[in-house]
């Protein structure tokens, strides 16, 4: 009798729950802890393409009147995102360090806004024809591409994670 007893009371024990970061967890603390540092260096790039005289020079002599009217439109709101993008990276690690309720939301945002923007990127390039933009033997549409495909794969492992996981459920509690 007694062993039954015994076995009663090791079923009703459950596991303990898995709070505070940890596993998973750690590779996106990771990527949210570079994210400031990759929106500056993307901050950098937009404003050496703004102030570039090869910038100046291939708008001056490009006969595509699309890219002379959109291409510094564009590149402004490069530069909105980025700005927006490095203070929003920057006051999501600290939510994300301070616990905070709301960051599962911000991450599934962060994840979600970035996936829209690759897509607007790859429309923008195919609207101007951009074959001749980018990095030498590489066309831009080419890079916008790559971009898309890693932001949605990004995204499809990290929002359900965000959504579905046990420990960012009892770790994003303050």
């Amino acid at each position: 009798m007694d062993a039954t007893k015994s076995h009663d009371i090791f079923s009703r024990v459950s596991p303990p729950e898995k709070t505070g970061i940890g596993g998973w967890l750690y590779l996106l603390v990771t990527h949210v802890t570079l994210l400031p540092a990759a929106s500056a260096v993307g901050l950098v790039r937009v404003l050496y393409a703004w102030t570039s005289s090869e910038t100046r020079i291939r708008l001056a002599t490009s006969e595509a009147s699309t890219l002379n009217a959109t291409w510094g439109p564009y590149l402004a709101f490069e530069l909105l995102f980025k700005l927006i993008l490095l203070m929003g990276s920057i006051i999501l690690i600290i939510l994300f360090f301070q616990q905070r309720r709301i960051v599962p939301t911000l991450i599934i945002a962060y994840f979600v806004i970035l996936a829209i923007k690759a897509v607007v990127d790859v429309g923008y390039l195919k609207l101007i024809d951009a074959e001749s933009f980018g990095p030498p033997g590489i066309a831009a549409s080419t890079t916008a591409i790559r971009s898309l495909y890693g932001q949605l794969v990004a995204a499809a492992i990290w929002v359900p994670y965000a959504l579905l996981s046990k420990r960012v459920r009892t770790t994003f509690v303050h």
